[in-house]
């Protein structure tokens, strides 16, 4: 029997959704129901998915559309509480919006809410600046209450002063960066739209109309809402702000803006993971991070793109010295990796002696260290280490105990 020619001329395409945070994604499109359902059940796995739908298209003769639901399932498993991620020893004094807003500050919250910026794939500066993340993570049980009375406490222990009065502190300058959120909120339509192709530009256009006080929150305000909104990873949050600062001129007020976005992603250990992929030994990764902190040029065909990207801004070329931020917290991280307990080589502990010594050389650029001060210390740590490593091989339990492993300080 002949198969009619209205039903030869059918073609079908299904469509596989999925809703996240409340907003609906588009995750493919499928030729077959069987690939569209194996996706389906796939996104079903994922703690951040909600929902899953599968829509069939089907276009009769003529280009008319028909399209009917085939699956829609919410996900069925319990979704963990999220938690702070982190015990603070320490944590920077801030008496001022500006302060409550930095660098250090947003360091301090990406390692309390690491999970949480994870799972969201935001970063802090757009918990500060984006009105819609903010008020989600408002929300998200009592997890704002606890960062705010960890991170008091870690304060008391520098000032003295008991953890109550700096609640307070907090409590208001969190407040201020709600109202300044919700304020530039309700003047976005006023406001000019985000031109990823001339940031310096729009730096300018802004500081015309807004003035030097209010450039800087305006500006981050539509990165966040306009820029970085609609990525959902750290590492494309790190190459869209790596192309945007490409397009930065040298020296603006707007370059330390474009650095310490990217300083926040460089903050994350997923996105050194991506940078830098796997690696055999400890050493090995901390010898090419020291080359990226210091401007060298990896490998040709050995890393990804973002990686000689990243290296090129912290070069010393025409803009190298605008990445400060960027610099200090891939240096923090090798200085903390270096001072750490994890051996260099956690296939050959034996090999740590040879892998150590060829490090320190390594380190050495132009008659200092890379990374200064703080890697001058991890140096001494690490030596140490070795050194209780040693005596306890050659089974001087006592003596190996007598060495101690001082604290790293970062300056």
């Amino acid at each position: 029997m002949a198969i009619p020619d209205y039903v030869k001329n059918r073609r079908f395409s299904f469509e596989v959704s999925y809703q996240t945070e409340a907003r609906w994604l588009i995750h493919g499109v499928c030729d077959d129901e069987e690939t569209a359902q194996a996706d389906a059940q796939q996104l079903l796995r994922r703690d951040d998915v909600d929902e899953v739908k599968i829509v069939r298209q089907r276009v009769r003769r003529g280009g008319a559309a028909v399209h009917s639901v085939v699956f829609h399932e919410k996900n069925a498993h319990e979704k963990k509480p999220v938690t702070l991620s982190a015990e603070l020893t320490t944590a920077p004094l801030c008496d001022s919006l500006g302060a409550f807003c930095a660098l250090p500050a947003r360091r301090i919250m990406g390692r309390l809410l690491h999970q949480y910026c994870i799972e969201r794939a935001i970063l802090p500066t757009e918990l500060l600046y984006s009105w819609s993340h903010f008020s989600k993570f408002a929300n998200a049980g009592a997890l704002m209450g606890a960062a705010v009375h960890a991170v008091a406490r870690a304060q008391a222990r520098t000032s003295g002063k008991p953890a109550k009065e700096h609640i307070a502190v907090l409590e208001d300058l969190a407040q201020q960066a709600v109202q300044q959120m919700r304020d530039m909120a309700g003047e976005a339509r006023r406001l000019p739209a985000f031109d990823a192709t001339d940031p310096g530009g729009l730096s300018d256009r802004i500081m015309t109309a807004h003035g030097k006080g209010h450039h800087d929150a305006i500006f981050l305000f539509l990165l966040s809402t306009r820029y970085l909104f609609a990525l959902r990873s750290l590492p494309a949050r790190l190459s869209a702000m790596l192309d945007l600062a490409e397009k930065t001129p040298p020296g603006q007020r707007v370059t330390g803006l474009v650095d310490g976005v990217i300083a926040d992603c460089l903050g994350f250990v997923e996105v050194i993971e991506y940078l830098f992929g796997e690696q055999r030994t400890l050493g090995g990764f901390l010898m090419r991070l020291a080359d990226v902190i210091s401007g060298v040029a990896p490998d040709e065909g050995q890393t990804d793109d973002d990686l000689v990207r990243l290296t090129r801004l912290l070069s010393g070329g025409d803009s190298g010295g605008d990445y400060e931020q960027s610099r200090q917290i891939l240096t923090a991280r090798l200085a903390s990796e270096l001072a750490g307990n994890r051996p260099l080589d956690k296939r050959d502990s034996k090999a740590d002696e040879a892998l150590f010594a060829t490090l320190r050389k390594h380190l050495e650029k132009n008659g200092d260290i890379v990374g200064g001060e703080a890697v001058r210390q991890a140096l001494k740590i690490r030596k140490r280490r070795l050194r209780r490593a040693a005596l306890q091989a050659m089974g001087m339990p006592d003596a190996a105990d007598a060495v101690e492993i001082p604290a790293l300080e970062m300056p």
